[in-house]
């Protein structure tokens, strides 16, 4: 049996961008588990584009560009995926990213 591999998400704006790097996510890792901080006061996301593999922290967090609201928010989305998955690896990415 391999070792499970998480993924954490900073989002704040561009949920079609989210997406995409969703969907890579998905197809290269066969749907892992992924946990989503999305800042909801920049942008909308449409939770339905997403599968049963990814939770989004409710309610989210206001966060700003360098200050220790992201990490809060980093804490808020790491503690989501360990307590649904509990995988044994993690990885943090930004919606960016992609």
């Amino acid at each position: 049996m391999g070792l499970s591999t998480g993924f954490v998400i900073l989002s704040h704006n561009d949920p079609d961008q989210l997406a995409r790097l969703v969907a890579t996510l998905d197809a290269t890792y066969d749907r892992p588990a992924i946990a989503i901080h999305h800042n909801f006061s920049f942008s909308q996301v449409d939770r339905g584009r997403f599968g049963q593999n990814v939770r989004f922290v409710e309610p989210n967090l206001a966060t700003e560009w360098g200050d220790i609201s992201l990490v809060h928010a980093l804490l808020a989305a790491l503690g989501l995926l360990y307590r649904e998955w509990s995988p044994d690896w993690f990885t943090m990415l930004s919606a960016s990213d992609y």
